[in-house]
């Protein structure tokens, strides 16, 4: 997907939603989007490929909606050079601006967390060489290391972050904010693709890491959820040797998730019980009960997530995902 020049004018000077979402699809300058609204009560994403103009004449109906309980995602359609970096704190912004590498657009999702989507290419990229260069700014600049790929989820400016977690004292839900909107290639772009490139070509290749894993009776016995839970982490760790154990829950769960429709919230909660290092007896002592049941539900409620699955259900499998 080519960069759209000025398709990105979505005029709403009176609707401060829809200046929002101008200003974001204006910088992330793509010809059409994909936009999805997450029902999370119902663990259901409903996907929609919108231009910028039919975009701009949905922005009452995902009002209506983001009101009602859902939320309110998108990605270009297709590859188009923009790489999201995903829970970033503001020194990380100011790090990466530092480094000659400043985002095309800047999103707070809830006080505190941001979202930043680089352009490193006036023009599409190998899905491969996207995932890669995802990954390798996630090592050096931090962000969640599970959405590093070439096509994950971002959320829309304009609308409130409705994850019970992030409400805010007044029990209001945050709106995502735009806090810069630049729209720029980042002057590294060619740099990063050059080095994905090399690593993609000298690094030994990798099993999929989201190759299903039967979690019932198979070939040499029954996978326990715990061994279920070890599989994925294995799968993991050579790409992230030392993460935040919390962080590699969250990894494995959306992983085992996202290529097993099999798999529920309750399963989850056992995987994390049995397989989750130093869960009981050091990490979460006292308040496992609380930690597997608000992961497992998380997870399953995560955007990608259910979109993963929906893809399963459908027959569609070859998504994958960074979380």
């Amino acid at each position: 997907m080519s960069r759209g020049g000025n398709n990105g004018n979505v005029a709403a000077p009176s609707d401060r939603t829809a200046r929002a979402v101008a200003t974001q699809v204006a910088a992330m300058a793509c010809t059409s989007y994909e936009v999805g609204v997450l029902n999370a009560a119902e663990g259901r994403m409903l996907l929609r490929t919108w231009t910028v103009a039919e975009l701009e004449h949905s922005i009452a109906w995902l009002k209506r909606v983001n009101a009602h309980g859902h939320d309110i995602y998108i990605r270009p359609d297709g590859s188009a050079g923009l790489i999201l970096m995903d829970d970033l704190d503001a020194a990380g912004i100011v790090r990466l601006k530092h480094d000659g590498l400043t985002p095309a657009v800047v999103v707070e999702t809830s006080p505190g967390n941001h979202q930043a989507w680089l352009r490193v290419s006036p023009q599409p990229i190998p899905a491969e060489q996207a995932t890669m260069v995802a990954r390798i700014l996630v090592e050096r600049y931090g962000g969640d290391p599970n959405s590093a790929d070439w096509r994950h989820f971002g959320r829309l400016a304009g609308f409130t972050n409705r994850k019970p977690e992030h409400r805010l004292r007044t029990g209001l839900s945050p709106y995502v904010r735009i806090r810069e909107a630049r729209g720029v290639a980042t002057r590294r772009g060619s740099q990063l693709l050059e080095e994905a490139a090399h690593r993609l070509a000298t690094e030994p290749p990798q099993r999929a890491p989201h190759a299903p894993v039967p979690a019932s009776p198979a070939p040499g016995g029954v996978r326990t959820p715990g061994e279920v839970y070890a599989h994925y982490a294995a799968r993991i760790l050579p790409r992230y040797p030392n993460p935040d154990v919390s962080k590699l829950d969250w990894m494995v769960c959306c992983d085992m998730a996202s290529n097993n429709l099999a798999i529920d919230a309750r399963y989850l909660e056992q995987a994390l019980r049995e397989g989750s290092p130093r869960l009981a007896e050091e990490r979460k002592r006292g308040h496992v009960d609380d930690y597997v049941a608000r992961t497992a539900r998380n997870v399953m409620q995560d955007a990608d997530v259910v979109d993963a699955r929906g893809r399963l259900a459908s027959g569609d499998g070859t998504l994958q995902l960074g979380s």
